[in-house]
């Protein structure tokens, strides 16, 4: 069994808790940052603030992934375009 951190909770609460959801005060008081809160001594605020972080950076990231998957569909098309071009 894997030990808990404060981390992981805010990681599973921002990829799982409505994740929809951007608003730090009433993310600070969803039961599971309640309880995150109350098992690690930290304010649900504060819990609030930490899991629209990690979602800003999730979105972040897929953003970033986005663009990499157009850049490389864009590198593949032409690379498909030349071959053609020198089949025919």
């Amino acid at each position: 069994m894997k030990r808990a951190s404060y981390r992981a909770g805010v990681r599973w609460i921002a990829e799982n808790d409505e994740p929809l959801c951007m608003i730090e005060r009433e993310i600070g008081f969803f039961v599971s940052s309640l309880m995150l809160a109350d098992l690690f001594g930290v304010e649900p605020e504060r819990v609030g603030r930490d899991v629209v972080r990690v979602r800003r950076a999730l979105v972040r990231a897929a953003r970033r992934q986005e663009k990499i998957d157009a850049e490389n569909w864009q590198v593949e098309r032409e690379y498909v375009a030349e071959q053609l071009k020198e089949r025919d």
